[in-house]
């Protein structure tokens, strides 16, 4: 399971796409990606959302990397990218 909070320091979020992508760094092929349509953020919300995701991870040791990004709907502009938000190992 993995879990994360998001928040943010300027703007706002309205009707948008929280996403979270799993990376396989000996490659950067992307192995996973749940994504939460339908979020509203601001800054200093409190408590900060939460997002958990019950991600299957693959049959083979590594080292991932949690990527998280903010989007308008509809998968519009991208606010906000963050390539190293995580990390985890699998053995």
């Amino acid at each position: 399971t993995i879990t994360t909070t998001v928040g943010i320091s300027g703007g706002t979020l309205t009707n948008g796409i929280v996403d979270l992508e799993i990376y396989d760094t000996a490659t950067w092929q992307k192995v996973g990606q749940q994504f939460f349509e339908g979020q509203s953020l601001s800054p200093g919300q409190s408590p900060a959302p939460t997002y958990t995701w019950t991600w299957t991870s693959p049959n083979r040791s590594g080292h991932y990397a949690v990527m998280v990004g903010i989007f308008a709907s509809g998968w519009g502009t991208n606010p906000y990218w963050d390539s190293s938000a995580a990390s985890f190992n699998v053995q």
